[in-house]
């Protein structure tokens, strides 16, 4: 009982910092009035966007996917997710192969599926341990007050186990009974709280502040534009559920009025998604420099797969490409009523510091290539990253070495958009 008292204050200390630990009045930063007039939306066009600079295929670190190879990774990893035999689906890095990890016989619908794709090469490969037993497995070792995050190798392999460093636990008596091999480490997981006034667009990527009036308490970034899934004229915004609570007023600003954005209307705190009541939006997303002007248009969405490259959107670092998927069935513990997150791990190719303090929310998308040219597809939700990857070395607003300092990563957890909307009843629009 001792140590669970100790983790949760942890816990609680690890959240402020991750928002910035401020309210307005402490960090600086002014009182603002409400807008006197309500803001009209601003419509855009898909001429527009193809005209303002963005990341294109050649912007991409690894080769561009196919739209067939990634809709087929896609397409398993959302119907065969919850298999006990499926472990993932992984598209090599050089893109020659989809390689499908899996756990005895093959049922003849995925067969079939893979039949279908004629234009894909696709290898099944057998795992060594039951897939659905991994994940059960890592959820045991979750409900640990010790662990701070569970990750499973994309073959079923191995569990990685991330230990809070300040919580004491025997790591063997913590593995005793799991059929898999664990490795250890230490460290501990923290969200990423914090284009600049985003207006009349409302489009993925932008910043926007949770807002008690007349203070701007914390900044998030928006995700991506979502519908109804059952009233498709009814539009939204999609965010990170830990940014803020069911209810809580949403704003944007010029740094003296107070623009309404909306109103937290749903959160999921399964997979940390949360919808605003935006009003409007519109399926583009903001690209570039954290300070950026140019955008580009959002297409669909797709499932998160092994070896997929995405692109972030982030209002406090700009855009960065060159994250790769390496792990999904993620599970870990940001505090509150987010103890059990489950999201996928993103690693840059180059090292960089891909998203920090601020860009929680922000959107996380993979570009492909078809017949009809280039199309962006909503993948991911920023959600949080591990403070031992973290550090104040960050792109855009600057980070810093002190304890209430935004942070910056290379390594990033994501969650779902698809498993997200899926839970709360929005999807991406197709176009």
């Amino acid at each position: 009982m001792r140590l669970r008292r100790i983790a949760l204050a942890i816990v609680a200390a690890s959240s402020l910092l991750a928002v910035g630990g401020v309210a307005a009045a402490a960090d600086g930063r002014d009182p603002l009035t409400l807008a006197p007039s309500s803001i009209a939306p601003s419509e855009l066009t898909p001429e527009e966007a193809s005209t303002a600079a963005g990341p294109g295929v050649e912007d991409l670190t690894l080769p561009a996917v196919t739209e067939e190879m990634s809709e087929l990774a896609s397409t398993i990893t959302e119907r065969y997710a919850s298999h006990p035999r499926f472990a993932s689906a992984e598209v090599l890095r050089d893109r020659s192969a989809l390689i499908v990890h899996w756990h005895g016989t093959v049922p003849s619908d995925l067969r079939a599926l893979i039949h279908d794709a004629k234009d894909v090469p696709v290898k099944i490969k057998q795992t060594s341990y039951s897939p659905g037993k991994v994940r059960d497995a890592a959820k045991t070792l979750m409900s640990d007050p010790a662990v701070a995050s569970v990750v499973p190798e994309p073959d079923a392999s191995a569990l990685q186990v991330s230990l809070r460093p300040d919580v004491s636990v025997a790591r063997t008596a913590l593995a005793s009974g799991v059929e898999v091999p664990v490795t250890f480490d230490t460290t501990s997981v923290v969200p990423f709280n914090s284009r600049q006034n985003d207006l009349n667009y409302h489009l993925g990527g932008a910043r926007i502040s949770l807002f008690e009036d007349p203070f701007i308490v914390s900044d998030c970034t928006s995700g991506f534009a979502v519908v109804d899934s059952d009233n498709p004229s009814r539009e939204a915004m999609m965010t990170a559920a830990h940014c803020g609570e069911t209810g809580s007023t949403w704003i944007t600003s010029d740094g003296t009025y107070a623009y309404s954005y909306g109103s937290m209307i749903q959160r999921n705190t399964d997979y940390d998604g949360a919808i605003i009541d935006s009003g409007w939006s519109q399926s583009y997303v903001w690209t570039g420099a954290w300070d950026s002007t140019s955008y580009a248009q959002v297409h669909g969405q797709r499932t998160p797969y092994i070896g997929q490259e995405i692109c972030y959107s982030g209002s406090y670092s700009g855009t960065l490409c060159g994250n790769i998927v390496t792990a999904r069935g993620v599970v870990y513990n940001l505090g509150g009523d987010l103890t059990s997150v489950t999201g996928f791990r993103t690693e840059q190719e180059a090292d960089l510091p891909a998203a920090g303090n601020g860009d929680s929310g922000g959107a996380g998308y993979e570009i492909v290539t078809s017949g009809s040219g280039t199309q962006r597809l909503a993948v991911g939700i920023i959600s949080a990253g591990p403070a031992s990857e973290s550090s104040g070395n960050c792109r855009g607003v600057p980070g810093g070495d002190g304890p209430f300092d935004r942070k910056c990563s290379p390594v990033i957890l994501s969650t779902s958009v698809v498993t997200i909307g899926n839970r709360l009843g929005w999807v991406v629009p197709t176009s």
